[in-house]
């Protein structure tokens, strides 16, 4: 197994593979509401506590640009299904991670000044796959610093049981059982199957 150390003592050690793994459900999950919220809201201050300096300022920047274009974001019904932490690869310091989210969600982006749904469907609520990465800051911990949609049901439905559309083949520490690393083959789901459970 893979060490991974810090020699600054004054700050967060970086921690083994599997306590990484354990710190970025916890954090997935501490921030999965409040990033939502902040988008909805165009409040990066809801944000902050879990996002790194660079996704911040990324941030302001879109909803200055949601607020030039008199535009929101409509959130509703969100809720973290499941979570798929990357194992790291190779030896030494580790200083940046990902983690694949499974999530249901009713997003869509609104035209104030005529009340048009311009993006997204404000009637659906859609299962998605995101790729969330994150670094690691010796005094805050981690921080998500890109987030990237990876999938999205085409309506309604939700992924039958045992399937992750858009997750990739690999080693992934799952929510259920965050201390255990466990290979998903990928070909447990197809482009056909794209949510046969409603």
């Amino acid at each position: 197994m893979p060490l991974f150390s810090r020699d600054n003592h004054d700050d967060l050690p970086l921690p083994d593979e599997l306590d990484m793994a354990a710190d970025l459900h916890q954090r997935v999950n501490e921030a999965f509401g409040p990033i939502w919220r902040a988008q909805e809201n165009r409040d990066p201050d809801l944000m902050q506590p879990y996002v790194s300096d660079s996704y911040l300022e990324r941030s302001r920047q879109q909803f200055d640009d949601l607020d030039r274009n008199a535009q929101i974001h409509c959130i509703e019904e969100d809720e973290l299904q499941d979570v798929a932490v990357v194992r790291p690869q190779g030896e030494g310091m580790i200083e940046s991670a990902e983690a694949f989210l499974l999530f249901y969600v009713r997003h869509s982006t609104m035209d104030l000044k005529t009340g048009e749904v311009i993006a997204g469907d404000a009637v659906a609520r859609r299962a998605w796959t995101a790729r969330w990465t994150f670094v690691f800051d010796p005094q805050r911990g981690w921080l998500v610093d890109r987030l990237s949609a990876v999938w999205r049901a085409p309506n309604g439905r939700k992924p039958a049981k045992g399937k992750w559309p858009g997750l990739p083949a690999g080693w992934y520490s799952r929510r259920d059982d965050p201390t255990e690393w466990t290979y998903w083959d990928g070909g447990a789901w197809s482009a056909a199957d794209q949510a046969l459970v409603t």
